[in-house]
């Protein structure tokens, strides 16, 4: 039989032990917690650091892929494009420019006023639209302008589509294109005054017309335009 203070000093004993183990089992459950909280929020980390290295992600996971800079088909990368809503017009540089090299091709810009040669032509719009020229101007899509390799800029050109018979005078202001040896790159405007906006491409003929001026000014494109009988007649079929 225990006596009263022997069941005490017993019963003090237990409890004391009780409380030892059950502190260190709290402890022991508070550090793996820790280690839990701390081992997620270290993959979660990780796994945001990885996913917006390709990826906008949301609190629900992953959104869309983040923009690249685009290039075009030679890697050539895309100019800065301006801010203003408006396109600014002329403020560029007459330039020849030195001999240059894209991919395997050198290009050897000159004058050359008895330039007169067919070939495939392109166009481009909205991608570039806004964007400086090789000349410091501004690309306008709905201008009429183009791209090409060699030609001074600025200068003027006289286009024909070939199987159209239709005629503009564009301004030169950028260089290119360096694609499928197309000879030269149109404005989309120019593009859609030749009628082949949703071919891509057409057989064409070029020729050289003079120098442009600096200011950007349109005058000799329009007047060009009003004397084609071709514009002539949808304009009097509108």
């Amino acid at each position: 039989m225990l006596r009263r203070g022997n069941f005490c000093d017993l019963a003090g004993n237990q409890f004391s032990h009780f409380i030892r183990w059950g502190i260190v089992t709290v402890c022991c459950v508070t550090v793996a917690a820790c280690s839990s909280s701390s081992g997620g929020r270290k993959a979660q980390s990780l796994q945001l650091n990885q996913s917006n290295s390709g990826q906008d992600r949301t609190l629900f996971g992953p959104r869309r892929a983040l923009a690249k800079p685009k290039l075009d088909p030679t890697g050539v990368p895309a100019s800065p494009r301006t801010t203003r809503r408006r396109i600014p017009v002329g403020g560029g540089y007459a330039k020849v420019g030195k001999p240059y090299r894209i991919g395997q091709r050198w290009y050897y810009p000159k004058v050359d006023t008895a330039y007169n040669r067919t070939g495939t032509a392109s166009w481009y719009g909205q991608a570039f639209h806004g964007r400086k020229t090789a000349n410091g101007e501004f690309f306008d899509m709905n201008s009429l302008s183009a791209a090409h390799p060699t030609l001074p800029l600025p200068s003027y050109v006289m286009v024909t589509n070939l199987t159209n018979n239709r005629s503009v005078v564009v301004r030169v202001n950028d260089r290119g294109p360096y694609a499928h040896n197309r000879l030269i790159d149109l404005s989309r405007e120019a593009a859609r005054k030749l009628d082949f906006e949703h071919k891509g491409t057409v057989k064409v003929r070029v020729r050289w017309v003079g120098k442009a001026p600096l200011d950007g000014n349109m005058r000799f494109e329009e007047a060009f335009l009003r004397r084609q009988p071709w514009y002539r007649r949808r304009l009097a079929s509108q």
